[in-house]
């Protein structure tokens, strides 16, 4: 018959059980609790008696065994009923009133497991309860498999791997071991990390057994991994800043749009973490957001229905919100994020979990969207993002240069005419008098700040006057006479004006004026760009604007002389010299000063007469290095 002999613990918690300190029993009554021979227990029972935790005494032809009371433990006297503890009576015995020393272990940090020899779980300290979530009286006495198997395999976040660590130790207790494993949080139980180290016990009572130490790691693994995602987001930065470098560099060398688009959004994708790119402008008719250029992937916006209509499904997700504000929006976990719902779908079908839409924006024209998609959620924190966030302005300033240079090469041009009528009634502006507001060009200062130039007649001076008292962001700077009828006026704009619009497709006022209280405007435009986008946006600006006209012609404006003189020029340059020119600072003797000028740039005038010298430095330099004229007088 097979039987399991008990480990000495658990003979004495059993002695413990069936009485309180000082009470005596027999060999026979400690056995009757045990499925082994009487000489198992017997011999169990002297080496409690040798290890000072029992005492024993013959009676006739009996041993007698007894714990003996707490402060008479080392006397060895025979106890009595009235040494009873009546509380200790009702508790079992545990290893802290066993060893003094284990009283101060179950107060320490470090998880401790004693197990006997074979491997039944002797004691545990306060630690390991909280570690693991164990019932100290449900688990001592009980073999440290089972417990493995029923109770701890759960709570940690590789159970096989952990269980046959363990279990290995135990099958070959010979040898040291150490290892790392994670604790799931649980109700009443944190996350935390543990370092094992076990070993086996060589001597003493429960020698061949084995001792087990968890240490809360969890401050060092949370150091590590805060270190190592630095250093995954500073190679990650590291990397992005390379692309959109390289992005840069080959943006200025492309010709036209498409070659931009193109090229954007394929280096986008030598980013390990991005999946893919693409580039779509609105629809202005059906509000969609129709794809242009695509990297990484094939119809992804043909696939997933996008819009920057608000009332639209399409239009509440970051492409939609970010065509309205003109500003980047960033959705860190798509999975996460209740407003991405409509595109769950898609994010697992293409793979990606963390998005970016940046608007592709230039003086205030917004040419498309670009978006970037991520395979790891939170690809987009807030060291990427301003990072991100350039390649909007560098793509809108790449393809507005562009599309200004094939304007003004381009020996075509579309001619649009629109009427905006009773313009001043609309803004409840008076006016008797007959007379012409003519505007004759706007001026980028930067940083949002224009100047319109232009004349009016004497008669209608005053609705000027009430023309810029209406709007905040006019400030009238100079009324100057031109001759008895006419005044030359600069205006400053503190916000973009829709000429500028106009400008940063390529395209310039032609004429402009009010007369009879209604405006009317001539733009010319270069045929690449789709009048309808101009169209638009005039009549977001204007509700009641009319179109009257839209035609094809040659341009005659402008010889190809006077485009290479002026193309080498810097925005900031090209205004500079046409301001200074317009303002009468080349007139002898001066209409105005430089320090006047550089307070109207917000600069400098060391700054004002730089950015003047070196664009009339380009200009003389275009101009003597041009071929010279021809047999023809070309």
């Amino acid at each position: 018959m097979k039987y399991s002999e008990p480990a000495p613990t658990t003979v004495l918690a059993t002695v413990n059980r069936l009485g309180p300190p000082g009470t005596p029993m027999s060999t026979t009554e400690v056995a009757a609790e045990f499925d082994c021979p009487l000489e198992a227990v017997d011999d169990r029972l002297r080496t409690l008696v040798k290890d000072d935790f029992l005492d024993r005494k013959i009676v006739g032809n009996q041993q007698v065994w007894w714990r003996p009371p707490r402060d008479t433990q080392q006397s060895h006297s025979t106890p009595t009923s009235n040494d009873v503890d009546a509380d200790s009576a009702s508790q079992p015995l545990s290893m802290a009133e066993l060893n003094p020393v284990l009283e101060v272990l179950d107060t320490v940090g470090v998880g401790i497991f004693i197990l006997d020899s074979t491997f039944e779980v002797v004691w545990f300290n306060t630690a390991i309860e909280q570690y693991f979530g164990l019932d100290r009286q449900a688990i001592i006495g009980r073999n440290k498999r089972n417990v493995i198997r029923e109770e701890i395999r759960g709570t940690v976040a590789n159970p096989d791997r952990f269980a046959e660590t363990v279990l290995t130790t135990y099958n070959d207790n010979t040898f040291s071991e150490q290892f790392e494993c994670r604790i799931t949080a649980s109700d009443g139980r944190g996350e935390r990390w543990l370092e094992h180290r076990s070993a086996p016990i060589k001597s003493g009572v429960y020698e061949e057994g084995r001792i087990e130490l968890y240490d809360d790691i969890t401050d060092r693994k949370r150091h590590e991994q805060a270190l190592r995602h630095q250093h995954e987001q500073l190679a990650e930065l590291n990397s992005i800043n390379k692309v959109i470098q390289n992005i840069t560099t080959a943006v200025i060398e492309q010709s036209t749009r498409g070659e931009i688009e193109t090229i954007v959004c394929d280096r986008l994708t030598d980013v390990d973490n991005y999946e893919f790119a693409w580039i779509g402008e609105v629809d202005t008719q059906s509000q969609a957001i129709r794809p242009r250029a695509e990297g990484g992937v094939e119809g992804y916006l043909e696939d997933v229905s996008l819009s920057a209509n608000p009332n639209n499904p399409g239009g509440h997700g970051p492409a939609g919100t970010a065509i309205r504000t003109q500003e980047m929006q960033v959705t860190q976990d798509v999975l996460s994020n209740p407003e991405f719902e409509p595109w769950h779908e898609y994010a697992e079908h293409y793979g990606y979990r963390s998005v970016a839409v940046v608007p592709i924006v230039y003086a205030g024209s917004c040419y498309g969207l670009l978006g970037i998609y991520a395979a790891n959620p939170h690809a987009f924190d807030n060291e990427v993002c301003p990072v991100v966030a350039q390649l909007g302005e560098i793509m809108g300033h790449a393809i507005a240069a562009t599309e200004r240079k094939q304007a003004l090469m381009s020996p075509e041009i579309t001619e649009i005419q629109f009427l905006v009528p009773d313009l001043l009634s609309d803004m409840s502006i008076d006016s008797d008098h007959d007379g012409t507001i003519t505007l004759d060009r706007v001026v980028p200062l930067g940083d949002d700040v224009f100047l319109e130039y232009g004349t009016v007649d004497t008669d209608v001076v005053e609705t000027l006057e009430a023309i810029v008292g209406k709007h905040p962001h006019l400030e009238l700077v100079t009324l100057s006479e031109q001759d008895d009828e006419t005044l030359s006026f600069v205006i400053k704009l503190l916000e973009p004006p829709i000429t500028s619009v106009i400008a940063t497709y390529g395209g310039y006022l032609q004429q402009m004026n009010i007369k009879d209280g209604s405006l009317q405007m001539t733009i010319h435009l270069p045929t690449t760009v789709p009048a309808r986008r101009i169209i638009d946006r005039i009549q977001q600006q204007y509700p009641t604007v009319e179109l009257l006209s839209r035609r094809q012609r040659s341009r005659s404006t402008e010889s190809p002389e006077r485009v290479e003189l002026t193309s080498d020029l810097t925005d900031r340059q090209r205004a500079v010299i046409e301001t200074s020119v317009r303002s009468g600072y080349f007139e002898w003797p001066r209409n105005v000063s430089g320090e006047e000028l550089a307070t109207l740039f917000g600069v400098t005038p060391p700054t004002f007469h730089q950015h003047l010298r070196l664009g009339q430095k380009k200009i003389f330099e275009s101009l003597f290095l041009l071929p010279p004229f021809d047999g023809d007088g070309r």
